[in-house]
């Protein structure tokens, strides 16, 4: 596959908020907007919005390439 060559390869987990890198986490696991929405208890439309969010502040294309960069971080969350 591969490597990233956005700017995401080079941006730290530091440059999300805490609930940005839950819910990217989240999207790492595979859950849906929907089971984000329920286990953070927050509205769907506010989980896509901060999708949208990550994905802009990190330069990603699609959440699945945030997954990517997720899982790429030496210091994520547990």
């Amino acid at each position: 596959m591969p490597r990233c060559r956005h700017p995401c390869q080079n941006a730290p987990i530091t440059a999300l908020t805490l609930q940005q890198r839950e819910i990217a986490g989240l999207v790492a696991k595979g859950l849906t907007n929907g089971e984000i929405a329920e286990r953070l208890d927050l509205t769907r439309p506010a989980v896509a919005t901060q999708i949208r969010e990550i994905l802009t502040v990190l330069g990603l294309p699609t959440r699945i390439r945030l997954a990517l960069w997720f899982l790429r971080q030496p210091h994520r969350p547990a």
